[in-house]
């Protein structure tokens, strides 16, 4: 008796479609696994005079023996895919991972996120997006809160939610809007530096060209340091920032057992809001960080891929104080195998 309204529910829902709705909802369930191994070669970010200063501060590794690690991230995400409105699929997609660094035990890292994608026509689609990644180790720095001077390890909590929609302009040729809004939550020895960011990017993508495939983007940004002035010694200084970024990238897309051929080239600029002289640190401090890459995806089997990926970072860091620009600034480079299967899961039928 209890089902007599779902089954109602659903029996109505079927008349009003022409397709029965049970068969639109019980669909397969889609499940791909990975395995990620890489390189980073500058795991803590550190600059050029902290490097030459290691060997004799040995606070600056924290508990590592290199400035390097290697990487495995085991990765899984299941996606379910429904026609809740008739003609326009939806998808739930759920992913976790986590990464463990071979000469870091601190640096490893999980995380989560759930997204659902809403098709509205052609090349216009409706998403959402929730991401978390509960315990993001940095390095070790001193609690300027307290008497005792040894630095200790600084963690954070990095919780991502995010909205994009994306309608066509022209021919092959689309405009994707996305706002964003990142809280980034640090533990209880360094909560001066507790931020949240908010983004809005625009993006504009074309297959004119075919096969290949060009994107632009243009974003800003404004973190908002929101424990400034809350009674701690260490939160008197605004660690507040605006940003700005432009990226561009051009994939070649053969559509056979190689996939995608590509790269990226991403700019963002960074300008601290402080203007007090007591802060030499983030006064007047502005950055600019570059972040090249280059990929190839193919297929190795039925339903076994490959993913080829290497990325070089540089930020160079601009400040009136030079040990400032020395200190924030540094470089490193990361690649990365990725090696992915999926399967469908006919849990319904």
């Amino acid at each position: 008796m209890k089902n007599i309204p779902i089954i109602i529910l659903f029996s109505y829902a079927s008349i009003l479609s022409g397709q029965p709705f049970l068969n639109r909802v019980l669909t397969p369930i889609y499940v791909t696994s990975s395995v990620m191994f890489g390189y980073d070669s500058n795991v803590l970010k550190l600059s050029e005079s902290e490097m030459d200063d290691a060997g004799v501060n040995k606070d600056i590794l924290g508990g590592m023996q290199t400035f390097d690690s290697g990487i495995i991230r085991p990765e899984m995400q299941i996606e379910y895919i429904p026609e809740l409105i008739r003609n326009h699929e939806t998808r739930l997609v759920l992913n976790a991972s986590h990464a463990v660094y071979s000469h870091s035990r601190d640096k490893s890292y999980s995380s989560w996120s759930v997204k659902m994608e809403t098709h509205l026509g052609h090349y216009s689609w409706l998403k959402l997006g929730y991401s978390l990644q509960p315990n993001i180790y940095l390095r070790p720095y001193i609690d300027r809160d307290k008497i005792d001077l040894t630095a200790r390890s600084c963690t954070f909590a990095n919780e991502t939610i995010w909205s994009s929609v994306s309608f066509p302009l022209f021919d092959k040729t689309w405009f994707t809007g996305k706002v964003k809004q990142v809280h980034q939550y640090f533990d209880e020895s360094f909560t001066e530096f507790d931020t949240e960011k908010r983004c809005a990017e625009g993006r504009l993508t074309t297959k004119i060209l075919n096969p290949f495939r060009l994107s632009l983007s243009g974003g800003i940004a404004h973190g908002q340091n929101t424990t400034h002035n809350s009674g701690y010694i260490s939160t008197s200084f605004d660690r507040s920032y605006n940003e700005k970024s432009m990226a561009g990238s051009l994939a070649y897309l053969p559509k056979k057992w190689i996939y995608s051929v590509g790269n990226s080239l991403e700019l963002t600029q960074r300008f601290y809001t402080s203007e007090i002289i007591d802060d030499p640190v983030h006064a007047g401090r502005e950055q600019e960080e570059i972040q090249y890459r280059l990929w190839i995806k193919m297929k190795l089997q039925d339903r076994i891929f490959l993913e080829l990926n290497g990325k070089y970072r540089e930020r160079q860091t601009y400040s009136e104080y030079e040990w400032v620009e020395e200190f924030k600034s540094y470089s490193k480079i990361d690649f990365w195998i990725t090696i992915s299967t999926n399967t469908s899961l006919d849990l319904f039928y």
